[in-house]
């Protein structure tokens, strides 16, 4: 009897950073699914990924690379396809006719993950083309950022926002994605918020966090010369992730005795613009000496050097109405599978806070004194035995296992495969 096949449609794929869809990908045949993936020929990697590449990653399975042509970000090509994208659909419309015309075999389901929108068309016209069913992933919605935030780059005029124009473009990707994500027999998505805000458009939606990969992330305890404070990945704005608490509580006299001991030091393991937003801040505090930036690492380094630290890093922001909402950043999951202390400053007391306190895996300040209180906390473990560990609740933590998750997805492929209303008589038209 053969494995049920699904086509994976990705926005990105590795070796580009994506964990949530290559732990998919990677896992899926564990429960009976064979997998196959189409997804964007990326030219230009650093425009496209939050963090290093997965250098270690192997193409085992089949795997389709769509090329729509030279597209680097900041280039007047690229602001044209960004505009031929929002108003024809472009590159939808280029993989789905791609995709007619190469795969060879017909997939009994389409699963696809996507970024703000994309490749959601391309995943509702195929499933209608070939008469089968398609669930939608959606985990980078624009609902979720503050103003702007959606983009990589805003859009800007002599130096000013273009506030207007911005909202025009996050409203007709709203639309858009609606309009084929009600057409989905369901939807998966990456935190409560999520789920609540997108049941309202297609009622069968689903809620799978992110996790971490246990083949890759585990704990080593050892003895380290510094207290390291250890933050990796992006800002795309102060707004939406904040470190004043943390500048603030450094800065404080209850920690001055720490922070000149030379044994303190924050690594920033980010891109050129993160920095940008970080050293005018961490300059007002007078705390440069301590800051140290590092480009990102490929995911594999990242896990060792992460083992070593003392404390790690989460920023966020209190949700409000204006955003940021629902954002849960695959690096909690990471930190709780190496047990490593999580600071997340500040709290956005709402998912992460709660993910934090329910997984006893570090803690969520909404105030400088929080953040004062657990630095010296965790310096006391540090001094006493040379690092820093946390226990937590290892049923809860187990949970966010990608391998386990993996198991939900392939349950809901086949609960969309084992419905007859699902199936719909079509002929597969293939030119092998």
């Amino acid at each position: 009897m053969r494995q049920r096949r699904v086509l994976i449609l990705s926005d990105l794929f590795p070796p580009v950073f994506a964990p949530r869809i290559q732990a998919v990908a990677k896992y899926l045949p564990t429960y009976g699914w064979e997998p196959v993936v189409a997804t964007e020929l990326v030219r230009h990697q650093a425009d496209y990924v939050h963090t290093a590449t997965d250098s270690r990653y192997k193409e085992d399975i089949p795997i389709y690379r769509i090329d729509f042509g030279k597209n680097e970000v900041g280039t007047l090509r690229h602001k044209l396809n960004f505009l031929a994208d929002l108003v024809y659909e472009r590159r939808e419309r280029r993989m789905e006719k791609a995709l007619q015309k190469s795969l060879k075999e017909k997939p009994d389901v389409i699963l696809c993950f996507a970024y703000r929108k994309f490749p959601l068309r391309t995943a509702a016209r195929l499933a209608k083309s070939w008469g089968i069913p398609w669930i939608a992933d959606c985990r980078d919605i624009v609902e979720q950022y503050t103003d702007g935030d959606f983009l990589p780059h805003p859009i800007t005029l002599w130096g000013h926002p273009l506030l207007k124009l911005m909202r025009s473009i996050r409203a007709r990707i709203i639309s858009q994605r609606n309009r084929y994500l009600s057409q989905a027999n369901k939807v998966i998505t990456v935190s409560p918020w999520h789920r609540n805000l997108l049941a309202k458009v297609n009622p069968d939606c689903h809620l799978i966090y992110n996790g971490y990969d246990h083949e890759i992330f585990s704990p080593r305890l050892e003895p380290h010369p510094h207290f390291d404070i250890i933050y990796t990945g992006r800002l795309l704005s102060l707004s939406m992730r904040d470190p004043s608490l943390l500048f603030q509580a450094l800065a404080s006299p209850e920690l001055s005795e720490l922070v000149s001991s030379s044994k303190l030091h924050i690594h920033w393991y980010t891109d050129k613009q993160s920095e940008r937003l970080l050293r005018p801040v961490i300059s007002s505090y007078g705390l440069e000496t301590i800051n140290t930036f590092h480009e990102m690492l490929p995911r594999e380094e990242m896990a060792r050097m992460i083992q070593s630290a003392a404390i790690l890093l989460q920023l966020s922001n209190r949700e409000s109405e204006s955003g940021p909402h629902g954002m849960v950043s695959t690096k909690i999951f990471e930190a709780m599978a190496v047990r490593k202390p999580v600071l997340l400053v500040r709290s956005d007391e709402a998912v992460m806070e709660q993910l934090i306190k329910h997984t006893r895996i570090g803690c969520a300040a909404r105030s400088v004194r929080d953040v004062i209180s657990f630095v010296r906390s965790c310096h006391k473990d540090w001094i006493r035995q040379g690092y820093t560990a946390v226990s937590g609740e290892q049923e809860e933590i187990e949970l966010f296992s990608r391998k386990r998750q993996v198991g939900d997805f392939a349950r809901l492929l086949n609960e969309v495969l084992d419905n007859p209303k699902n199936i719909r008589s079509c002929p597969y038209q293939s030119n092998h």
